[in-house]
């Protein structure tokens, strides 16, 4: 089996656990964004998306994820509360401190019935930590 498909098999096992409130939706009903970008810049993490080429229709916005573990595995019942944009929307800014060290982001797209999609992949990984010389 390779990476990929193990990667999948994990992940559709892990949607499965979700409890009925928390649907994940296929890919060919909504799929998740795209080009998912995060950086510090100026005390603020901006974490940036493109729409999904396809299978927009039941798109209502978005739900992103900060959290200082990987929830890329995580069973959704077990996501933190995410920031629920509009699908307007293609950037996300928020304050974070200095000492927060590692910080994992993805975004998901939501549906017009509060479904969610699969998560943004690869999922971001960001250093809020300052380093001499960097400051």
């Amino acid at each position: 089996m390779t990476r990929y498909a193990a990667f999948c098999f994990c992940l559709i096992s892990l949607i499965g656990c979700a409890p009925r409130s928390l649907e994940v939706l296929p890919v060919t009903r909504l799929a998740p964004p795209e080009a998912v970008r995060a950086a510090v810049k100026a005390g603020e993490i901006e974490v940036q998306w493109q729409r999904p080429a396809c299978c927009r229709s039941d798109l209502a916005g978005y739900a992103v994820y900060i959290s200082e573990k990987s929830l890329i595995l995580a069973p959704v019942k077990d996501l933190p509360t995410p920031v629920r944009l509009s699908a307007r929307q293609h950037s996300y800014r928020t304050a974070v401190e200095p000492e927060a060290g590692t910080l994992f982001v993805h975004v998901r797209g939501l549906s017009h019935s509060g479904k969610l999609s699969l998560p943004s992949l690869p999922e971001a990984v960001i250093s809020t930590t300052v380093l001499p010389g960097q400051d």
